[in-house]
């Protein structure tokens, strides 16, 4: 019977240390003791106990089994047993491990937390476990521990992690890896260090994580991102700051929100832009060419049965009234259902009874009933302009046609850090089921 408890398992590795350290002289010779040691660290050391994986590799060394020891090392992922590992290689007694790997995953194959229209886009095929992904040769990287027990997984910082000291990367997939880490913008633009600048500072996080795995990539080896780009309209006053912008972080999706909001609202009530924007001037033929960008996000989600383009069209505009509305008046909006999980029959329903308070930070994203004047009752979940448009169709149509605008930036970055033939396909993704996703393939020069 495996030992599963913590308590029993540490018990167990309390022993292993005795053992080893020949502490049990009175009942076996060190020979003896040394191989209950082994037994002992390696049982745990498959269990996932990282300090039996340290020891029982400490002990391969030992036994000049050097290319077994660095599996053991590299399972144990503790600061000294990377040292020794690395220490391997360099002294030549042990090779690079090739490597293939899946970046931005913790295997959870739980869908619960995406909205019921995206299960739609991407089809009822999805596996996020990679059990079978690079014919079940996938190693996981993510900064949480794997879900999965007892299978290849790194925990680490992709942007930061040294591939390059143990693996030969032969092919690797980012997993809708975040282009931006919300504790630590893309884009600020506060802060004394920022004062006079006016575009701020750019943290490209996804292409320094690209830069740090090409440093270990082999010739030819395979980069795919599955890109999902982070949408960023903060502050962006002008089409050229777009610009700017995307060329320091290309694989963010900036715009100019008022274009971008003026093109959405012009198309879901089926006018045309309105008349201050001169019809033959680059602000007109931008918003004519955002409309048509999300007149086809908004039809391939028909055509995957998402929902009628008449409720996409209302939920899409009843988004985009609320944020507009708090974003101006400084309110925030009771809305009756939970917008991550509702159905857009449900959401658009829960719109349509909207009620708009003032603004109370306190109240954010709790359920609460407030009385109007007439003595009528509201309740719903408060959510100011920010939240409502959070795993919002907004949202996910505004990164599909920012992939579509700023892919060119993309390819130009990458054939910059050494890749070729870069390319962009909507498709299913070949490692994880999911349909109908960006995804950007590459070679390493």
């Amino acid at each position: 019977m495996e030992p599963t408890s913590v308590a029993v398992q540490e018990a167990l590795y309390q022993q292993a240390l005795l053992y080893r350290d020949g502490k049990q002289a009175e009942i076996l010779s060190v020979e003896e003791s040394t191989i209950q040691a082994e037994k002992i660290f390696l049982q745990l050391a498959n269990l996932g106990h990282a300090k039996a994986a340290h020891n029982y590799a400490s002990l391969l060394v030992k036994k000049k089994n050097y290319q077994q020891a660095c599996i053991y090392f590299e399972k144990a992922n503790l600061v000294q047993s990377r040292n020794n590992w690395k220490k391997l290689i360099q002294q030549g007694l042990a090779k690079k491990k090739d490597l293939f790997l899946v970046v931005g995953s913790d295997r959870d194959n739980d869908l619960v937390g995406y909205p019921p229209y995206l299960r739609k886009v991407w089809g009822d095929k999805v596996d996020l476990s990679h059990v079978h992904s690079f014919d079940g040769k996938a190693t996981t990287m993510d900064l949480k521990e794997s879900t999965i027990p007892n299978v290849p997984h790194i925990v680490g910082d992709a942007q930061k992690f040294d591939f390059e000291s143990f693996y030969n990367i032969k092919h690797v997939m980012l997993e809708r890896y975040h282009t931006s880490n919300l504790k630590s913008p893309s884009i600020s633009l506060s802060g004394p260090e920022h004062q006079g600048n006016e575009n701020g500072r750019y943290t490209n996080a996804l292409g320094e994580c690209v830069e740090q795995l090409a440093k270990a990539m082999t010739h030819d080896a395979i980069l795919e991102i599955e890109w999902d780009p982070f949408t960023c309209h903060f502050k962006i006053n002008s089409l050229a700051m777009v610009e700017e912008l995307s060329n320091a972080n290309p694989f963010n999706g900036f715009f100019q929100l008022e274009l971008y909001m003026t093109a959405v609202i012009t198309l879901v009530a089926e006018e045309t832009p309105p008349d201050k924007y001169d019809r033959n001037g680059e602000a007109y033929l931008h918003i004519c060419f955002l409309m048509n960008l999300v007149r086809l996000e908004l039809q391939l989600l028909a055509d995957c049965g998402a929902s009628t383009l008449d409720q996409l069209n209302e939920k899409l505009e009843s988004e985009v009234s609320i944020f507009m509305q708090c974003s101006m008046t400084n309110q925030m909006v009771l809305v009756d259902c939970d917008i991550d999980s509702a159905t857009i029959k449900q959401f658009n329903k829960a719109a349509r009874n909207k009620y708009f308070i003032d603004y109370d930070m306190r109240l954010l994203l709790h359920r609460t009933s407030v009385k109007d004047k007439r003595g009528i009752t509201h309740t719903g979940t408060v959510h100011n302009g920010q939240t409502i448009l959070m795993n919002s169709l907004f949202q996910h149509i505004s990164s599909c046609v920012q992939a579509k605008i700023h892919f060119q930036k993309v390819k130009a970055y990458l054939e910059r850090i050494g890749f070729y033939e870069v390319t962009m396909e909507r498709k299913m993704n070949d490692h994880n089921g999911r349909k109908n996703v960006f995804m950007v393939r590459a070679l390493k020069l």
